[in-house]
Order: structure tokens, then sequence, then C-alpha cells
């Protein structure tokens, strides 16, 4: 085991030894990472996610999401069909969804899955796909009741113990009329024991614990317009994507991560699982990623590529990448792709003016190339695998930023020595 001294900012004469940190910053110029996870001022691998064990579809399907119960799946695919894997195999269900179902996951003597489209709904369980008659745009399950929505304005509850019940009445089911000027219900999650009734432009929380006649709403907070397929819930926080930027409701946290993703989403889903919140959405860049943010630290980075229909449930988040399902992984290779890990600093001005960047000290695992960028000109260089490697630059500028590439590596310091003043060279 190595031990190294962190190097803290020095100066010596007209050197100037500054710690570059291993993090994504804030704001409009912060740092950012793709596929590689800052924590504890080190950067290391992120997530991997596993192929699923699914059978082939027939030919000419594309598949877009997977949806689990109880060992059995359910594929929806780009062409709306969906379709059922159980232990006898794959079966068509017959049924062609418009768009996208929304899920929600319940108990009725054992657990299902309740998928639908607003116009019609199918269960899934361990014995495949079965048609039921309610349909609705969200849903959640909550108190053994089931509630849902499918005009954005009405709320329907079921009687307990009974989620196919929606028989209005004293101890039954029944109906909750919330029109508001937050917009329309987009989706309904349940958190700390409340459900949190998520609207185009901001939350709502319904206490239903007793009686029907003691159901109350109140109001929890307005924003910009809200990406109502973005929530999701940790166990102590609630996360959602907002017209402007990423949003955390309760004890967890998120860096400002809001520049990096346009203001103007058409698909977008989260997920939340292990303390960690999901997105798929599209960069300013106009690029599809996967973002991963700790609610602990705050931090978070973004994994390229065009994954759909991201779902979690059961301490299980999946999705399709190409026509595949997958399951995410705490580590590893992702998506049978080879790693293309990128972290990329904040601008550092080290001196206030204009300065010579004499050399960068890196401690490492693994192989790595190490690219700085000045207003004045670039270098790179080749970082072997393991220890501490010191590199010679001499590179002038006012600005720099680093960047690592990598496909498997631990950083555990990066800093870099530059020479103060405007006579460099």
């Amino acid at each position: 085991m190595r031990f190294y001294r962190k190097m803290p900012l020095e100066i010596s004469g007209k050197t100037v030894r500054k710690s570059i940190p291993l993090d994504v910053s804030k704001g409009e110029n912060g740092g950012i990472a793709y596929a590689l996870e800052s924590t504890g001022g080190k950067l290391r691998g992120g997530i991997g996610a596993n192929a699923l064990d699914l059978s082939a579809l027939p030919e000419g399907e594309t598949l877009l999401a997977v949806f689990e119960s109880d060992g059995a799946y359910a594929l929806y695919c780009e062409s709306g069909r969906m379709y059922s894997q159980t232990a006898s195999g794959l079966k068509d269900s017959g049924i062609v969804f418009s768009k996208m179902p929304a899920c929600v996951r319940f108990y009725d003597g054992g657990e299902k899955v309740l998928l639908s489209d607003g116009t019609i709904s199918l269960v899934l369980d361990k014995s495949g796909l079965t048609r039921k008659a309610v349909a609705f745009s969200a849903a959640v399950f909550a108190y053994d009741r089931l509630w849902y929505c499918n005009d954005g304005l009405k709320l329907y509850f079921s009687e307990a113990g009974n989620v196919y019940n929606f028989e209005a009445g004293t101890g039954l089911g029944g109906a909750i009329e919330l029109p508001d000027r937050k917009g329309k219900i987009l989706k309904l999650i349940f958190f700390r024991n409340d459900i949190y009734v998520v609207r185009e432009y901001g939350l709502q929380k319904l206490k239903a614990y007793g009686d029907e006649k003691e159901f109350a709403v109140e109001d929890v907070l307005s924003c910009a317009k809200i990406y109502g397929q973005s929530a999701a819930a940790t166990e102590s926080t609630l996360f959602f994507l907002a017209e402007d930027g990423l949003h955390a409701y309760g004890d967890g946290k998120i860096a400002d991560f809001s520049e990096h993703f346009s203001s103007e989403q058409t698909d977008v889903r989260g997920a939340a699982s292990g303390g960690k919140y999901f997105l798929t959405a599209e960069t300013a860049g106009a690029m599809r990623v996967l973002g991963v943010f700790d609610e602990d630290t705050g931090g978070g980075y973004l994994v390229p590529g065009d994954c759909t229909g991201l779902c979690d449930g059961s301490g299980r988040v999946l999705f399709a990448l190409e026509g595949k399902g997958y399951e995410i992984t705490r580590g590893g290779v992702f998506a049978e792709r080879v790693s293309h890990r990128v972290w990329q600093s904040a601008p550092v001005t080290p001196c206030g003016g204009r300065a010579l960047l004499r050399e960068l000290d890196v401690r490492a695992r693994g192989a790595l190339i190490l690219c700085v960028h000045s207003d004045e000109g670039n270098r790179s260089v080749c970082v072997p695998d393991g220890g501490k490697v010191c590199r010679s630059l001499n590179l002038p500028g006012t600005h720099f930023t680093f960047r690592i590439l990598a496909e498997d590596c631990e950083v555990n310091g990066l800093s870099a020595l530059f020479l103060k003043g405007e006579d460099v060279s």
C-alpha cells in the first residue's frame, strides 16, 4: 500500500504549486465527468450495466423498455406492441400501446406491475400480462390503495386492500378533484409516507392516512415547467428536472448541473435506487446521456448513450439501449461497451494573470491520458499504470483546463507547478 501526502498551495519565489480538485464544479463554467465518479476527492469508474437474459423478439421489433415483476418481464417495442417473458417463454400480449406506458408497482397477493398508455392497461405478474379495465397517465400504490389520474385534474383511489375496486363510498374508493394553477398532474410518487403530486409547475403533498374525509392537499413548491417523467425519489430526496434545471427536494442535494442539460426536452425519464438518482435526457449540446447523481455528496456524472425506458423497482434500475435490455450495476462494463471515461476540470486561473505550467504530478492507478488546455496552447501526456508520475509541460497561459481520458482508472490526486509572471516562455 502506498501513502501520499496531499500537496497544499505552496509559493516559493515565483512558483505556485496548486492542487487541482478532482470534482465536478458548479455553474456554467464548472467541470464535468463522463462515466467517471468524483467522490471523496478522487475519481473512479462509474456504474456498469449488465445485459438481461431476454428472448429474441420477432423480426422487425425493436426493444424500447423493460419492466420486471417477480421474475417476469414485460417488453415494450418501438411498434407499441407488448410482449411478456416468463418461465414459459416469450408471448405476444396482442396489445399495442400508443406511447411508452406509465407504470406502477403494487401488491395484490404478490408483487405486480400495472402498465398503461392512458387508454389500455396491462398487469404484469409471474404468469405474464393480463388486460385490466383501469387506465391512467400517472399512478402510485400507497396506504394499501391504488391511486391514479388520467386527465391531469382528477385523482381516483381504490378501496383499501382491493386495488381494482374504485366504487365510491365510505370505506370504499372515490375521487378527489384537484384543479390547480400549477397545471396538470404529471406523476404521483410515494415519498416520506405521503403521496407527492408532481404537476406542470410545482409539487403538492397529499396526506391520506385515515378516513377519506380527512384527506388533505397542501402546496410544497412552485417552479419552472417540470418534465414529469423525470421525477423519482430515494428514501430521503425527491429529484426532478425542470426547464430551469435539476431540483432536489428533501435531505439530499445535487450540484448545479443545470447548464449541462437542454432547457427543451422531448424524452426524459428518471429513476432512483440505492441513494442515487438516474436521469435520461439531452444535454445542451444535443447529446443523449444517462445522468447519475448521488444524494449524499450532490456529485454526479454523465454516461453517453441513448438509453430509453428507464424505470426502477425492487432495488433494480432497468433500461433499453440499441434494442437490448440492461440492468444498472454498481460498477463494471457498461452495456457491453468499452468504457470511454472522461473528466474535465473547471477553468483554473492559478496566479491571477499569465503563468507557465511547468509540471504535473499525478497519483493514479490505471493508464490514462492527461490533456491540458490553456488560452495559449495544449499539451497531452500519457500516464502509465500505477503510482505517482511527474511530467514536464512548459505550457504558458492565463486560464488552464485539465482533462483525463481513460478506459478504467482511479485518480487519487492531481497537482500542478506554475511559474508566475508575464515574462514566461
